[in-house]
């Protein structure tokens, strides 16, 4: 008798605990809701707020715009308000990029300092913060794009080929390099694979526009080939800022020797360090799917986050991500090792430092993903708020 009183007594002070719990959790709930109807029901400033800093440049008065769109998405009323205030001259369809909001509309490139006796001065460069919302407004209005942003970056025929270039899945900055690339080569499938390279993530110095110039003159298989040689080229000029291709009678065949030399000097380092960073503040995440036998299989995708590791999945893989030890560190990029049920198959580089993207995916000896391993990779980049 005592035992079942003992339980009566522990089941009432459970279901007491249960009904607090839940009442705690109605309130927290009404709370959220009232709050989140607030929010809702606020008026929506009008979309010509969002550009009161650009009002000096509007052709037509913004008083005169009528909302036509029934679409609530606010980057398409910004770009129909766009359209409307400053459209004198048709604008390339991918710089509607630069109104988007959640991006970053500005970016940096460097102009070298010339002078008779050094040439270009790569250890004084002048940072010059370039806002590509001013060069729509500079095209769309008609004002001269190449004396007023384009010759810090262009040469003429690049400038040109940049306002028109009709590839409207490029980005801004892809667009920047392949009107480089293009101009060198005059191979459209050429400048295109030079454009999607990681390259166009870099701060295009005139090095890096030389090296731009110098694969469009080449013949690249591939964008992956042209990554590999980025990364040695990024590799040796963090171990020696003077290094240089330019004007050493490289080939596209000498540098991928050197390269692969430099992916096994990588995978014999033993010396690695104790070297930890705090990476990018995303979760690992893990993928389950049950197979018709009823097992399940595993997908797991999980942040390196010090050097050891770092060079343990350089010699599982067989490839030279060990190399990026000190870009982790830095900052500039995160890297994730991929499994299947717990065996390694993917190495996967992310780059950002606000707004991240999927920049490179390799599998064993460096090979090119396959397209489930891609879906499977696109399906966590969306997962977790990563570009792809």
């Amino acid at each position: 008798m005592y035992r079942l009183l003992s339980m009566g007594g522990s089941t009432k002070l459970q279901q007491e605990a249960i009904v607090e719990a839940n009442a705690k959790f109605l309130e927290r709930f009404a709370k959220s809701t009232k709050e989140l109807k607030a929010k809702l029901s606020a008026p929506i400033p009008p979309v010509s707020e969002d550009f009161k800093e650009f009002e000096g440049f509007f052709v037509r008065p913004k008083e005169t715009f009528q909302l036509k769109t029934k679409s609530k998405n606010r980057n398409k009323q910004r770009m129909e308000f766009v359209r409307h205030v400053f459209h004198v001259f048709p604008v390339p369809v991918f710089m509607a990029q630069a109104w988007e909001t959640h991006v970053h509309f500005s970016t940096k490139i460097y102009e070298e300092q010339k002078t008779a006796s050094k040439g270009w001065v790569a250890s004084h460069l002048f940072k010059t913060k370039v806002d590509y919302r001013l060069w729509y407004i500079c095209m769309a209005t008609g004002g001269s794009f190449y004396k007023e942003y384009g010759k810090a970056l262009f040469t003429k025929k690049e400038s040109h080929i940049f306002l028109n270039c009709q590839h409207e899945d490029l980005t801004i900055d892809q667009a920047i390099v392949y009107a480089i690339a293009y101009a060198e080569s005059e191979n459209m499938g050429k400048a295109l694979r030079i454009a999607k390279s990681k390259i166009n993530t870099f701060q295009l110095t005139e090095f890096w526009r030389e090296v731009v110039r110098f694969f469009a003159r080449q013949e690249p298989d591939s964008k992956e080939e042209i990554d590999d040689i980025v990364d040695y080229i990024r590799y040796k000029q963090q171990e020696t800022p003077e290094f240089t291709i330019i004007g050493k009678g490289h080939t596209l065949k000498s540098l991928k020797e050197k390269v692969e030399h430099w992916h096994q000097d990588l995978r014999r380092l033993k010396l690695i360090g104790d070297s930890v960073w705090e990476g990018i503040p995303v979760n690992d995440k893990e993928y389950s799917k049950k197979n018709f036998d009823g097992t399940i299989d595993y997908w797991k995708f999980t942040q390196i986050k010090d050097a050891k590791s770092l060079q343990k999945e350089g010699n599982a893989m067989r490839h030279c991500v060990f190399g990026y030890k000190r870009q982790c560190i830095a900052g500039e990029c995160s890297i994730w090792s991929v499994t299947f049920n717990e065996n390694k198959k993917l190495t996967v580089e992310v780059r950002g430092r606000y707004a991240f993207h999927v920049a490179q995916v390799r599998g064993l000896a460096n090979r090119i993903a396959r397209p489930d391993e891609k879906d499977l990779v696109k399906r966590w980049a969306r997962d977790v708020g990563f570009q792809y």
